[in-house]
């Protein structure tokens, strides 16, 4: 099959939740020997990750009609996958297949980047009636949030569960030596760009920790973004914290491998691979959000705080040491997707895929 990837918003500079995604899909569609083109701001380097992978890029200015009307009218493809922002046109008779990870910027929207909502809204309300325009989502939670915003859309959602990359398991960890001196005793979380990653109550939590973790150091990695209250806060209270805004692969297997837990105070998500990392690559501990998605993926070796409740933070995670009671493997894995994105090829375009 030839296909065609929006990839616009991709920058691995950087590595968040949509690159992320794009690795894992990536690995479905070079399993199922696609043959893909891409369409990017500029090529991106992708070889340290796929080696063997050939990726046709086809260099854009930005998300413009005329761009994508002069490439439909010279190119056919059976079916187009946007990874973030739906093309500013489309073909009726192509399938397009839109990745929504989550309806948060319709539930939080004073929490996210104005500028990118319109985008987003604008291109998605023009397409979710096309028939031929379908959406992916990672969690039956998020497709459940989603219907109730747009209930038309029950026939066109398909979930295809996240899983922990291959590239992460192939990773040697390695500590993190370049400016900044890793503790042996710590706490891990991720997410400073968004608001809705919450961060800020884990901090004032962390700081009411009782006397078992007096000498343990939190950590918090994330690039920096529009949260500017716990910008804000982290300038005057950053004593036994360490931030650091971007780390390769490696360096983040170490860190899951070696802290005593993992936390998320997420307000929402539309998946948590953060958590299913932390499980998977470093068998630790996890303190989390009781939003319904995290008790969706019903993760061992979890407990559950609201996120809204410092004190809950505080009492749930920072009082006393836990021990983990058993390690297992969770259900979401290479295969599962693998299999979910057969069907939905299947269900979508009457074509089984070998």
């Amino acid at each position: 099959m030839k296909i065609l990837i929006e990839a616009l918003h991709i920058n691995f500079e950087y590595i968040t939740g949509i690159e992320r995604h794009l690795l894992l899909q990536l690995e479905i569609f070079e399993r199922f020997g696609f043959n893909i083109f891409m369409v990017s701001k500029r090529k991106i380097q992708l070889e340290k990750y796929f080696p063997n992978l050939k990726i046709n890029y086809i260099i854009f200015e930005g998300n413009s009609k005329s761009e994508w009307k002069t490439l439909f009218e010279n190119n056919s493809f059976d079916f187009i996958y946007s990874t973030f922002v739906p093309p500013a046109f489309i073909p009726l008779t192509t399938p397009v297949f839109y990745v929504l990870h989550d309806p948060g910027r319709y539930i939080f929207p004073d929490l996210m980047d104005t500028l990118l909502i319109s985008e987003h809204t604008v291109l998605f309300d023009k397409y979710k009636s096309y028939k031929k325009f379908y959406i992916i989502t990672v969690s039956e939670s998020s497709k459940k949030d989603i219907l109730k915003i747009f209930p038309d859309l029950k026939d066109k959602i398909f979930v295809v569960y996240n899983f922990v990359s291959k590239f992460l398991f192939l990773r040697k960890a390695r500590v993190f030596l370049k400016n900044k001196i890793i503790p042996k005793k710590y706490f891990l979380t991720i997410g400073k760009y968004i608001p809705t990653k919450n961060t800020l109550n884990i901090v004032k939590a962390f700081e009411n920790r009782s006397d078992v973790f007096k000498d343990y150091k939190l950590i918090i990695i994330g690039r920096k973004g529009w949260y500017k209250s716990l910008d804000n806060y982290l300038k005057r209270h950053n004593e036994n914290i360490i931030s650091i805004d971007y780390i390769e692969d490696n360096h983040l297997k170490y860190l899951y491998e070696n802290t005593y837990a993992y936390i998320s105070a997420s307000l929402y998500e539309g998946f948590g691979i953060t958590l299913l990392e932390a499980i998977v690559l470093g068998n630790t501990l996890v303190f989390c959000s009781n939003i319904p998605v995290f008790k969706e993926l019903n993760l061992p070796n979890t407990t559950y705080f609201d996120p809204l409740n410092v004190q809950d933070i505080s009492k749930k995670v920072f009082d006393k040491k836990i021990e983990k009671k058993y390690k297992a493997k969770p259900r979401f894995d290479f295969d599962n997707a693998l299999n979910q994105f057969s069907k939905l090829i299947k269900t979508t375009m009457n074509y089984e895929i070998n």
